[in-house]
């Protein structure tokens, strides 16, 4: 099973400390935990999992080094949803352009199937895509 990166802000706190329990308690598999907090907090050692784990301050850094694999993330996102309305819309014009020559019927059976793959096979290839992450 792929491990994830996981970050949480304000972890000395009530919230990241329930946050923790939960991801413990679902068994979410964290490859890497990185605790943030204030520069009060940072330094303390939290116990998780029979690890401890160093508080780090809530810095540029520290965010900059767990949210690399995110922007990747919402590259690829950007990328297939432009994908997926490109296709749509190529196929929405292909379709009004031979309804327009009287080539085609367009509200038939085939034709909405013809557009529904033009539609839907990006975007299903784009899903397939999307759970490398």
């Amino acid at each position: 099973m792929k491990q994830y990166r996981v970050a949480i802000l304000g972890a000395s706190g009530a919230v990241g400390q329930e946050m923790m329990k939960i991801l413990a308690e679902r068994r979410f598999p964290v490859g890497e935990l990185h605790l943030l907090a204030s520069a009060r907090s940072a330094g303390k050692v939290v116990s998780w999992q029979g690890q401890d784990i160093v508080v780090e301050e809530a810095t540029d850094a520290a965010f900059a080094e767990v949210l690399a694999g995110a922007r990747a993330l919402v590259r690829s996102v950007r990328l297939n949803l432009f994908c997926g309305y490109a296709c749509s819309v190529i196929g929405m014009i292909t379709m009004y352009f031979l309804a327009a020559m009287d080539k085609i019927y367009l509200a038939s059976p085939g034709n909405i199937a013809l557009y529904l793959l033009i539609w839907l096979v990006p975007v299903r290839f784009a899903s397939i895509f999307m759970t490398r992450f």
